[in-house]
C-alpha cells in the first residue's frame, strides 16, 4: 500500500484475485453480505483509493491495472509478460507522478519492477528484474539524496534452493 501526493489517492497491490472476492464463488460468502463481486484474476490487480482529505477515509475502490493469463498459453509464464503478475509491494515515486510495482509471482520466470504512470494511467514498462523465479520487494524512490534521486529494490531467494521446493507451482 502507498500514498501519492500528486493524486491524492491510495494505491495497493492484490496479489490474486479470487476466493471470497469472487461473486459467491467462496465459502466465505455464504450468510455474509456479499459486496465484493469481482471475477477471479491469478495474475493480481493494483487498486486506486480515492481519499477524504478532511477524514483521511477511503471513499471508493476501483481497479488500476491488473494482469491477465498469457494467450497463447505460456509454460514459462502463466501470465502475460507484457503486463504486471501478482503485485506484492506498490511504491509512489513522489514529485514525478508515477508508481513502482513489485512482481511476487511464479507466474513469470523472472519477477519485474514496473513503472506506472498515474498521468497517463499506463504501464511505462519494466525497469527492474530478478533471476528465474526471486522475489522482488521493498520498492522505494528516494526523491533527493545529495542532488540525484534514486529508485531501490530489494531480491529475495534468487535461486530455486533458496526459495523450496514446496513453493514451485502454488495456486
Amino acid at each position: 500500500i502507498t500514498y501519492s501526493a500528486e493524486t491524492g489517492k491510495v494505491y495497493i497491490g492484490m496479489t490474486m484475485v479470487r476466493r471470497s472476492m469472487e461473486d459467491n464463488a467462496h465459502a466465505n460468502d455464504i450468510g455474509l453480505p456479499n459486496h465484493i463481486r469481482l471475477k477471479q484474476n491469478k495474475c493480481g490487480c493494483v487498486y486506486e483509493l480515492d481519499v477524504d482529505p478532511s477524514t483521511y477515509l477511503a471513499t471508493t475502490m476501483k481497479g488500476l491495472i491488473c494482469g491477465k493469463l498469457s494467450d497463447p498459453e505460456d509454460p514459462d509464464n502463466l501470465c502475460d509478460v507484457n503486463t504486471i503478475a501478482n503485485p506484492d509491494n506498490v511504491a509512489a515515486m513522489h514529485g514525478h507522478n508515477m508508481l513502482l510495482i513489485a512482481e511476487d509471482t511464479t507466474y513469470h520466470y523472472n519477477n519485474i519492477l514496473w513503472l506506472y504512470d498515474l498521468g497517463k494511467r499506463e504501464l511505462v514498462g519494466r525497469i527492474g528484474a530478478t533471476p528465474d523465479l526471486a522475489e522482488v520487494c521493498a520498492p522505494y524512490f528516494y526523491p533527493d539524496v545529495g542532488g540525484f534521486s534514486y529508485i531501490t529494490m530489494v531480491m529475495q531467494h534468487p535461486n530455486l534452493t533458496s526459495y523450496g521446493p514446496s513453493a514451485i507451482g502454488y495456486v
